[in-house]
């Protein structure tokens, strides 16, 4: 798929496809050591990098949050692999790397939906 998206958009994309992905691995790694390098290798990935996973995480909150509203309660949280304190550290965690390097301009934004993420799941 990478090599595809190299084909159709140009090295600059796909690098930051390959930036924004977790794991090419099948299967996947374990959920919080995958998290967990991905975080740490935000801090050091590019502006655009950033700006992208951003912009994904972010669209990942606003969904989160709406279907919150919709349906507060536990069982919101069987269907992600980690549950609800999970959910909270990751993106917490992904916040600080978002603010490395020249912060995102969506960052505000990500910091107001995460506020809100944090109160609707408690």
């Amino acid at each position: 798929m990478l090599e595809r998206v190299r084909a159709t958009f140009g090295t600059d994309v796909a690098a930051i496809v390959e930036g924004c992905t977790d794991t090419f691995e099948d299967p996947k790694p374990a959920w919080r050591p995958r998290k967990e390098a991905y975080v740490a290798h935000l801090r050091e990935a590019t502006d655009s990098t950033r700006t992208v996973a951003c912009a994904d995480k972010l669209h990942n909150l606003l969904c989160t949050v709406r279907d919150l509203r919709a349906k507060p309660g536990a069982d919101y949280w069987k269907r992600f692999a980690a549950g609800r304190k999970s959910q909270d550290w990751y993106y917490e965690a992904c916040l600080g790397a978002f603010g490395s390097g020249r912060p995102p301009a969506m960052l505000p934004e990500y910091r107001i939906v995460f506020d809100e993420f944090r109160t609707l799941s408690q």
